[in-house]
């Protein structure tokens, strides 16, 4: 399983379990990309760091104000921001203060501008990152043997010369070890004594993870790559194993699960409302959030995954708000990259926004093609498109300025289209397609106190993750069903056409 690009499969009807697993969907060859937009890509998922490591320097104005509205309509959102005050109000010395995250930030070529859109990024549970290093390897096994038959046209292409995605799994685990170094040097000052010959082998790391979890090869690449290299023991639990198996120290607030002390929390579920089973969960999740080990993410780095932040970003005003004096040349860099987004929240509250909702909604129900209607839950298969946001919009029941308020709308992007080669339950197929580029960074943050932050001591780009999808299909989601895992294969001189010059004779 830690070998191979593999998921498992789902129950049949009838079955509450199953040991059956299936290959991952994937791309034979590599996807043509371009070359200086890949490139650009690297450099904004790291200044996308540095903007959220700004946003915990006042978690306070920056985040539980912008999420105000969605407080008092949204119970998952008014959960998470209860543990946040809780967390941000807990004096620094009876805290864990550095803040560890694995982001991916998803990113779209677009015809029209002819550069990179952001489609979304993900600070909680960005999986895949693992079997992105998986497929290079089998898509280098092919280019081998098959390389030189399948080569039509005079394209210049080159794969990636950088490490981003043949070492995504590496690097992954390479920064969970650093993590590991930061937190016992951080219990060896607390606790001199106790922690004097304490290395990390004897510090286990705990993966967070759902009832019925499919995503387990992606999972146990990462488990099996840190045990071998590093010698870091993992420990998987779902919420409802915790609830008997987790210890938090009253005094020291060390962290311990079936015995063994844990360095850093992973989480791979909880970010969707569905994923708690009751108050149970949820002070879980609170004793975690309040415990010596390192989370990633923490409580308030998860908040920063909802779409309202999107958004925000988006508005000159709050992006320059955050980035202020020497960090102004990021917003600057950042700021033509945004595709124009905006919350339905205030949707028959604000008289002052009822011309502009107005004008937004007749453009999204005349040309529907042209929108995409988000909501701020995670996870594939949740956004609304062509004549479902015509009908979304032009609802009359009582209710629908209620609903909408939950959501966001987009303006779609546009990517060039390209032959892949798609395999999927043992099935290859040559599709049309779109390509989008994910870029894994870690983000290491240093919070000492609500109201001021240090550098963060770590902020690097780690892998990838390229998916393509059919151009009849939407979503983005691998595990959803929509899309394969791929890899690009660098293209130069992409001037905008509509169709990117094939490159493998398919």
């Amino acid at each position: 399983m830690a070998k191979g690009i593999v998921v498992k499969c789902k129950p049949e009807d009838g079955e509450d379990f199953t040991v059956k697993f299936e290959h991952m969907a994937i791309s034979l060859l590599p996807t043509p990309f371009p070359a200086e937009l890949y490139e650009k890509s690297k450099e904004l998922a790291l200044h996308f760091g540095v903007l959220i490591r700004q946003m915990l320097a006042n978690p306070q104005r920056n985040i539980h104000e912008t999420l105000a509205h969605f407080n008092t309509t949204d119970p998952f959102v008014n959960r998470l921001l209860k543990i946040s005050s809780v967390f941000n109000g807990t004096p620094v010395q009876e805290r864990q203060n550095m803040q560890m995250l694995i982001m991916r930030t998803d990113f779209m070529v677009d015809q029209v501008s002819k550069s990179l859109k952001l489609v979304e990024f993900n600070t909680i549970a960005a999986g895949l990152g693992s079997l992105s290093q998986r497929v290079f390897e089998l898509q280098q096994y092919v280019l081998a043997k098959y390389g030189d038959n399948m080569r039509v046209g005079d394209s210049q292409i080159a794969l990636p010369r950088d490490d981003v995605g043949r070492h995504s799994l590496i690097e992954t685990a390479q920064s969970f070890a650093d993590g590991m170094k930061i937190y016992l040097e951080g219990m060896k000052q607390r606790l001199p004594r106790e922690y004097e010959t304490i290395t990390i082998k004897k510090i286990y790391t705990l993966f967070v993870v759902e009832e019925q979890e499919r995503n387990l090869g992606d999972q146990r690449c990462l488990e099996d790559q840190l045990f071998n290299t590093h010698g870091i023991l993992t420990i998987r639990a779902t919420f409802t194993q915790l609830s008997t198996q987790m210890q938090v120290d009253p005094l020291t607030k060390k962290l311990s699960v079936q015995g063994k002390e844990i360095g850093i929390v992973y989480y791979r579920t909880g970010y969707v409302a569905e994923q708690y089973n009751g108050e149970r969960d949820w002070k879980i999740r609170e004793a975690l959030e309040l415990s010596m080990a390192i989370k990633c993410p923490t409580i308030d780095l998860h908040l920063l995954t909802l779409k309202k932040f999107q958004e925000a970003f988006s508005c000159d005003e709050f992006l320059y708000s955050v980035l202020t004096d020497r960090h102004q040349e990021i917003a600057d860099s950042l700021q033509p990259y945004f595709q124009g987004i905006w919350s339905l929240q205030y949707l028959g509250l604000d008289s002052s926004k009822d011309q502009f909702y107005e004008q937004l909604i007749k453009r999204a129900i005349q040309n529907p093609q042209d929108f995409v209607i988000k909501p701020q839950k995670e996870g594939g298969g949740n956004n609304f498109y062509g004549k479902d946001v015509q009908s979304m919009l032009e609802s009359t029941s009582p209710g629908r300025d209620e609903i909408l308020r939950q959501y966001l709308i987009m303006e779609i992007i546009r990517p060039p289209t390209i032959s892949v080669a798609m395999l999927r339950q043992g099935k290859l197929a040559i599709r049309e397609a779109v390509a989008e580029l994910g870029i894994f960074s870690t983000v290491f943050i240093n919070s000492t106190s609500s109201t001021s932050i240090q550098e963060s001591t770590q902020n690097k780009v780690i892998g990838l993750l390229m998916r393509t999808k059919g151009m009849e299909c939407n979503e983005g989601g691998v595990n959803s069903g929509y899309s394969v895992i791929d890899q690009p294969l660098l293209v130069q001189n992409w001037s905008g056409q509509p169709r990117l010059e094939p490159v493998w004779n398919l």
